[in-house]
């Protein structure tokens, strides 16, 4: 059972639970097993299509990118702003240049 103390968060997503532990997030499934943790990470969205939207701090700027949902980081934080993915395709803006990307990161033309 989880026991929260007074500085963490729990939020319950996608059937994972997320304990904010500044600065991580822990992941537990629904039977409060430790899945992964994340350090110095964001989570910005549920997981849809198997991938949730993150951010961190890269050089002073904030960059957003996915993990899966294994808490693998599968297309790393570079882009100015991120959308979740719908039909195998993310809304993404990077250098003031807006495109889609498929689920390995790559430019759809």
């Amino acid at each position: 059972m989880l026991k929260p103390t007074f500085k963490d968060e729990i939020t319950v997503k996608n059937g994972f639970i997320f304990v904010n532990k500044s600065p991580s997030f822990i992941f537990f499934d629904n039977n409060g097993n430790k899945m992964f943790e994340l350090y110095n990470t964001n989570i910005e969205t549920k997981f849809y299509e198997g991938y949730a939207v993150i951010s961190q701090n890269v050089k002073g700027k904030i960059l957003y990118g996915y993990i899966n949902e294994k808490g693998e980081n599968v297309i790393k934080c570079q882009y100015d702003y991120a959308h979740s993915f719908k039909n195998g395709k993310a809304d993404v803006e990077k250098d003031g240049k807006k495109f889609y990307i498929d689920k390995s990161g790559n430019e759809i033309k």
